[in-house]
């Protein structure tokens, strides 16, 4: 079964690899963004696909590259959704 798991860095993250044990024998992929902190999924053999990190600076050119930024990464997900039709999508939460 394809699972996906979503989630952000730090504890969200470790949260989900502690339940690890649980996806053995699934096909996973891990929707996440590039983190020095990211890098430890690889050993567990899941997909990794990573979005661009959205970072918001309170100015008009930044709201506006932080939109085009969130959009982005929305494709990016409905990209994978249609691409892997995973039969669950479980997150821990983000930030």
């Amino acid at each position: 079964m394809m699972i996906c798991i979503v989630a952000s860095h730090g504890g969200h993250l470790r949260e989900l690899d502690m339940l690890g044990k649980a996806f053995d024998g699934n096909e996973v992929v891990l929707l996440t963004y590039e983190h020095p902190t990211t890098h430890f999924v690889n050993s567990r053999g899941w997909q990794v696909m990573k979005v661009p990190l959205i970072e918001i600076k309170w100015s008009r050119l930044s709201i506006l590259q932080a939109a085009f930024n969130m959009f982005s990464a929305t494709i990016g997900a409905l990209e994978l959704l249609r691409k892997h039709k995973p039969k669950a999508v479980i997150t821990t939460g983000s930030e």
